[in-house]
């Protein structure tokens, strides 16, 4: 999960695979990462060795808690494992959920921010997972739940503004500018509020804020969170920025957050890959943070960039790019026409867990297809390759065509 601590190093540029050397990435790396247009990428093998008896699913429940307290609830299963978030109507305070399903009948966890176990919730899943009913038992204390699908947003005008803090603190120097997404105009008033509290929560925004109070050396941050993706239901957001420090040029963290903005979820890592996969996935991952670096990591610095199944903010997505074509118009003139092309890519943010001197090599950036055999085949992310899939056939007729 994001540290609460604020340290003021926080991003740098993206870049395909980082790297520890003066020019961005040795030659092979460039070479494999940064020069395949994705129009000419061709797709990998479906996921291989996939547990058939491994079922899952990601939903969206409403209901109630008792009789008074109207509950939200995103729950996912894979395989005998279920787990995931309610949260009262009322405040919007996730409560995780942790545990196990035999058949139709579950036991899950009830856990503070801590992961200490407060509550037990027993129950049932009935009519193909739609409904979801039981009783929560905290001590002597039992209250009954019943929770059946969420029905979809009703439709609206809604748009994506933003959102902006310029501050400085009276004394030391200290200067922050954050510009971040904010949703207007949907339809469910109270899910716009928990979004959006969820964008400032998961980038610790009132942090920033609340540390130019202590500013004991001078700093100024120009800091952007870039909305990278923004499909259907899923918006991605990462940040960028330009730090310095006692007016020099400072590295340091990036966090990417992947946020479903009709059922107010904020997507895990075991949420769009295989959670029996994620220790793969590590593997390569640390495997390309520490070529970037010419093989300098240990084995020390090399685990400390371990993704968890449930870390948040390690990860986003990217889509469209635009590149321009030299083309001849109907007058026989020579013009250049922008096109767009997909570049469906993750960016893994990996910068927080190596030692300062070698952050500028924190971050991994793959196409979709290199990371296909990894993804949950009952996750959103799998939903976004196959659309993307299919755009790009799309784009290489056009091309063909042109």
């Amino acid at each position: 999960m994001m540290k609460k601590s604020l340290v003021y190093g926080l991003v740098m540029t993206l870049i395909v695979i980082a790297s520890c050397g003066p020019k961005g990435g040795s030659e092979k790396d460039n070479t494999d990462s940064t020069a395949r247009d994705s129009s000419q990428v061709t797709k990998n093998d479906e996921p291989e060795n996939f547990p058939e008896a491994a079922r899952g699913f990601d939903k969206s429940y409403t209901g109630k808690l008792g009789d008074t307290k109207p509950i939200r609830a995103n729950i996912r299963r894979y395989g005998d494992k279920l787990s995931g978030t309610y949260w009262l109507i009322a405040d919007g305070k996730d409560v995780l959920l942790d545990g196990t399903i035999n058949d139709e009948t579950f036991e899950l966890n009830e856990l503070d921010k801590d992961g200490n176990k407060i509550a037990v919730i027993k129950g049932q899943l009935s009519e193909k997972d739609s409904l979801m009913k039981g009783e929560r038992i905290e001590g002597e204390d039992k209250m009954k739940f019943a929770l059946a699908i969420a029905a979809p947003m009703t439709r609206s005008d809604w748009k994506l503004g933003h959102a902006e803090v310029l501050d400085s603190s009276a004394t030391g120097g200290c200067k922050i500018h954050v510009s971040y997404p904010k949703f207007v105009g949907l339809s469910d008033v109270n899910m716009q509020k928990r979004v959006n509290q969820l964008i400032k929560v998961h980038f610790p925004i009132d942090e920033m804020e609340a540390s130019l109070k202590n500013c004991d050396q001078p700093f100024s941050d120009d800091i952007n969170y870039e909305v990278s993706y923004l499909r259907g239901d899923l918006i991605s957001i990462t940040k960028t920025h330009h730090l310095t420090k006692n007016g020099k040029p400072a590295h340091g963290e990036s966090w990417g957050i992947n946020l479903n903005f009709h059922t107010g979820k904020v997507y895990e890592l075991q949420d769009f890959f295989r959670p029996d996969l994620i220790p793969a996935l590590n593997k390569m991952l640390q495997t390309k943070v520490n070529e970037s670096c010419g093989g300098t990591l240990t084995p020390e610095q090399i685990a400390k960039l371990e993704l968890k199944p449930n870390n948040i903010e390690g990860f986003s997505l990217t889509d469209n790019k635009t590149f321009r074509k030299p083309t001849t118009n109907a007058e026989g003139k020579k013009v250049v026409e922008e096109k767009i092309t997909r570049e469906g890519t993750v960016i893994f943010h990996l910068t927080d867990r190596l030692p300062k001197n070698l952050q500028i090599s924190g971050y991994v950036k793959l196409y979709y297809h290199d990371i296909k055999k990894y993804v949950n085949p009952y996750s959103l992310l799998m939903h976004v390759i196959t659309r993307y899939e299919k755009q790009m056939e799309k784009q290489k007729r056009e091309l063909a065509n042109n």
